[in-house]
């Protein structure tokens, strides 16, 4: 069997593409000698995920499986985050690569030598994703804009941020995003940015005119689709 794969998804920049190359690959070959089950999707393209990133949560192939907004922790799974309206992210790529496992490597040598100030940044952290979550049920996107840089100040003060990193986001703030934060392991990759619904066009025309590659995305609902 020969896959041609055509993905508008960069590589190698935090976003899940390795993950959703698998799902699509999965259920195309599922597609062809089995039915058409999310669950086996899940599971099998995980498994192929743990293959290649030993500690892996899972959390991008059930994203890229099921569609929608989802809320992870280790000892409860995964749960759904049910919004009243949706919302627009501009992705933005630094063009900057970096080793996932060099950044996490260097992360838990911070944590070895900062434990005190690590588990300080991890409990503000936590607290921010529980309101991040409460903003998204309210549809509150100027909120969830604050508190995604907020979060932003917090990985940027745990070393994972890039000079290319604080300049996109800066451009977007000045420019009319709601908020923005590095995604993925950091130190390079791509920036997400929040951006005003009723303004997005404009918005992200007016940053896209400066340095970086941009993507204007909406969350997906559906998952894995099979024509």
């Amino acid at each position: 069997i020969n896959l041609d794969i055509q993905s508008q998804i960069p590589y190698g920049e935090g976003l899940g593409s390795s993950a959703a190359s698998r799902v699509a690959t999965v259920a195309a070959l599922y597609s062809l000698f089995s039915d058409r089950d999310k669950n086996q999707i899940y599971e099998t393209a995980k498994m192929m995920e743990k293959n290649i990133h030993t500690n892996s949560s899972g959390v991008d192939c059930y994203v890229s499986t099921f569609g929608g907004i989802v809320n992870y922790e280790p000892d409860k799974g995964f749960s759904n985050i049910r919004t009243i309206k949706d919302f627009t992210l501009l992705i933005g790529n630094t063009g900057v690569k970096r080793s996932t496992g060099k950044v996490v490597s260097q992360v838990k040598q911070f944590r070895e030598k900062k434990i005190t100030f690590f588990k300080d940044l991890s409990s503000k952290a936590q607290i921010i994703c529980k309101k991040a979550m409460n903003s998204m049920v309210e549809g509150n996107e100027v909120e969830l804009g604050n508190l995604l840089t907020e979060n932003h100040k917090l990985l940027s003060a745990l070393g994972v941020s890039h000079p290319m990193i604080e300049k996109l986001i800066e451009r977007c703030l000045d420019d009319g995003a709601l908020g923005a934060k590095l995604t993925g392991a950091g130190r390079g990759g791509a920036i997400i940015a929040l951006i005003p619904t009723d303004t997005s066009k404009e918005v992200s025309a007016r940053i896209s005119r400066g340095p970086g590659k941009w993507m204007l995305v909406e969350f997906d609902h559906k998952g894995v689709a099979f024509g």
